[in-house]
């Protein structure tokens, strides 16, 4: 799952063997992962090896099934090789845990292969503590005391922090252009857990910056880490092959947000840069534009946040591209790991066609 809203039980359920060996701080501008995730993805060359033997060895429950078992009554008994094709969705703590172990691993061996070296970075590790808890706090409004750390087993910079009834950790995972925009891109990993319980969450987002331009989650670019370096191309086909986006032509829309069961007529107007988008929205009850920044992802899908980027009691969108060439999916308010967001959650439906 991608994005900031997809909850499983976090990875720290499972064990993850790390190792300091070789490791470096990620460059200011530069192609970089985190090897103490996966000390055995030493080169993108590396990826196929490693995607291949982690899903093939690895059972959902931990430990190999045994001689006959039956995956359909069993499925805890499928390895994640198994239940990558399957589309099985984990039931119990055990898969979800291993899922989570999935996102991280499943990421990176997808994603780094695809990282170029970037022409351009208005990113500095230096600054991930302010930088992430902005893609997650919207400036810092909420977080009162974040805690920043590079811990002893960890190759890249961390930061810690309570909010929600969550212990929170995020990390970065890779740094590189993923996008093809020449600008680089960071790969977060957003893992928490609840306080005095055992509920976790785990996820990975990709934001990118250009410029002195807001921070935007492009996550919707991510393939799906189930596609394992061997689907890359295939995946980057079918991107291809979709309607191009005009460049630097405003687009204008007409919708619905449909919330607590009152529908909310809107009108917004988005501009495409390279993949990243840039507009306004309003409430038609309201006439006041309200700016957005965004991305277009893999299958034409909209990832919009309210300007100046991702945070905390701002709207959120997340749209997928339907076969008439309209979009539907949702909106929120929901702070990833706060069960509250900032004042009542709201949460709704979402239509949006171009406007004729």
């Amino acid at each position: 799952m991608h994005g900031l809203r997809g909850p499983s039980l976090s990875a720290c359920l499972v064990a993850i063997a790390w190792s300091t060996a070789a490791a470096a701080p990620p460059p200011r501008s530069g192609v970089w992962w985190d090897q103490s995730l996966c000390p055995e993805l030493r080169t993108k060359e590396d990826a196929p090896r490693v995607w291949q033997a982690v899903t093939a060895n690895h059972a959902m429950r931990g430990k190999p099934p045994e001689p006959g078992t039956d995956l359909k009554e069993n499925p805890e008994a499928m390895t994640l090789a198994q239940w990558a094709a399957s589309g099985w969705e984990p039931y119990s703590t055990f898969d979800l845990a291993a899922q989570g172990w999935f996102e991280i691993l499943g990421s990176l061996t997808t994603t780094v292969p695809l990282l170029r070296e970037p022409t351009a970075s208005a990113l500095d590790p230096s600054e991930f503590a302010a930088v992430a808890l902005g893609a997650f706090n919207d400036g810092l409004t909420r977080v009162k005391t974040p805690k920043a750390s590079s811990p002893p087993e960890s190759g890249g910079p961390s930061i810690e922090f309570a909010e929600g009834g969550f212990d929170h950790r995020l990390d970065l995972m890779a740094v590189g252009d993923l996008n093809g925009d020449g600008w680089q891109d960071w790969l977060i990993r957003h893992g928490a857990r609840a306080q005095g319980g055992t509920m976790g969450l785990s996820s990975v987002v990709l934001v990118t910056r250009r410029g002195n331009g807001p921070l935007v989650d492009i996550t919707n670019q991510l393939p799906e880490p189930k596609t394992g370096p061997a689907g890359l191309a295939s995946w980057q086909m079918a991107k291809a092959a979709l309607p191009a986006w005009p460049e630097g032509k405003p687009r204008a829309f007409t919708g619905a947000i449909t919330v607590d069961g009152k529908q909310l007529g809107i009108t917004m107007t988005l501009t495409c840069s390279n993949t990243l988008l840039g507009g306004t929205y309003r409430y038609d009850h309201v006439g006041k534009d309200i700016p957005l920044a965004g991305s277009v992802g893999a299958g034409g899908s909209l990832c919009l946040h309210e300007f100046p980027g991702p945070g905390v009691g701002k709207a959120r969108f997340e749209l997928n591209r339907t076969d008439a060439g309209t979009w539907a999916g949702t909106w929120d308010n929901l702070f990833p790991g706060d069960m509250h967001a900032e004042g009542p959650l709201r949460e709704g439906s979402v239509t949006l066609a171009p406007k004729r």
